[in-house]
């Protein structure tokens, strides 16, 4: 028996639901694109790769198989309540599906701006530190220079007189 079979519209050979549980150990090595590209191979493939589990997918591979179950699920109730009044029983949990994955990703969005602010303030802080204490290092040298300035001061003033009382003294003995 063939495991494979000629591909509806893309022109390739397409793995038929035959293959059972060792083709979700192969499918879940797959990388993305070449995942997508089994399962848009041929309606068996899809309907093959969305019946089965997506627990031997991995990251992205699972989050797209989540996703488009999602869109088949909500296209099929659209599909079956289109044109019946009964088509509000669904409008709500769908709603409160969508308001809930959005609380989800603005609280994710709102988490890592938080974070990034937070990482920005720290560095401000550290640089507003860093500028502080370069100022007070150049208040400390400037106090410091003026202070020696006055005492240079003061002590040519003190090396004049004490040099004038000696001049002084020699002059009055001289006399």
């Amino acid at each position: 028996a063939s495991l494979a079979a000629p591909c509806g519209g893309c022109g390739g050979m397409a793995i038929t639901p035959g293959l059972g549980p060792s083709m979700l150990h192969i499918v879940g090595h797959l990388p993305l694109a070449e995942l997508l590209a089994f399962r848009a191979c041929s309606a068996d493939a899809l309907v093959w790769a969305m019946s089965h589990s997506s627990k031997h997918l991995g990251g992205e591979a699972a989050k797209a198989h989540g996703r488009i179950r999602t869109r088949l699920w909500i296209q099929r109730v659209a599909d079956v309540n289109q044109g019946s009044a009964d088509e509000t029983v669904y409008e709500t949990p769908l709603r409160r599906l969508a308001d809930d994955a959005l609380r989800r990703r603005m609280e994710a969005d709102m988490a890592e701006a938080r974070g990034a602010m937070e990482e920005q303030i720290r560095a401000f802080q550290a640089e507003v530190d860093r500028r502080m204490e370069q100022q007070a290092v150049r208040v400390h040298a400037i106090v410091e220079e003026r202070v020696q300035q006055q005492i240079d001061t003061i002590l040519i003033a003190e090396m004049e007189k004490v040099r004038a009382m000696v001049e002084e003294r020699v002059q009055g003995r001289v006399q």
